[in-house]
């Protein structure tokens, strides 16, 4: 398919079915609560098909959690790095977007013990005159040469305040976790 994006078919090198591992640290699957104790929150990054990486956030406490993930507001940020470390800096398109920055009441979502949520998902795609190419939420990394990429995400809760302008109503979620949870780390190789 000379001259067309193909779909680059991801090949997944670390095991994805491993528990995500508590306690401090940013990369492979750990989560840091900036007010102490334990998250109650698992971020997985995992192969959802042949051609998509997918990220689950999953309610690891015993009771219903509250969050917000919003691609403008609080999105999840994939952390793409090559075999010698160098990191892979995506441009952010809310730098050049006008949104309205409002967090509803209606963004935040609650999770019942043991269920998921779908964080993300992307495809890797080639660019015959740009190399491989991917976008997250606001991200976009382009000109990726081929060869393999250690890759693994962040979210960070940071908010529990809502708005409703019309209403003139506001407050605040109670029993938000704040803090910064990483995925575990997977390989991809780009032909």
């Amino acid at each position: 398919m000379k001259g067309a994006a193909r779909t680059l078919q991801l090949v997944l090198i670390a095991s994805c079915a491993a528990p995500v591992p508590r306690g401090g640290g940013t990369e492979g699957g750990a989560a840091v609560n900036r007010a102490g104790g334990q998250s109650p929150w698992d971020l997985r990054l995992e192969q959802s098909g042949p051609l998509e990486l997918r990220l689950l956030l999953r309610n690891t406490s015993g009771q219903p959690q509250t969050f917000l993930h919003h691609a403008e507001l609080q999105p999840s940020v994939l952390r793409i790095r090559s075999a010698s470390g160098a990191s892979i800096e995506p441009s952010d398109t809310r730098a050049r977007a006008k949104f309205d920055v409002t967090v509803y009441r209606g963004y935040y979502r609650t999770l019942d013990p043991g269920a998921d949520a779908i964080l993300g998902q992307a495809t890797f795609q080639l660019d015959p005159a740009d190399g491989y190419y991917v976008f997250w939420d606001p991200f976009q990394f382009h000109g990726m040469a081929p060869g393999t990429y250690r890759i693994f995400a962040t979210w960070t809760s940071a908010k529990d305040r809502w708005e409703e302008p019309d209403e003139h109503a506001s407050g605040t979620i109670a029993g938000i976790w704040k803090g910064e949870a990483a995925s575990n780390t997977i390989e991809v190789r780009l032909p």
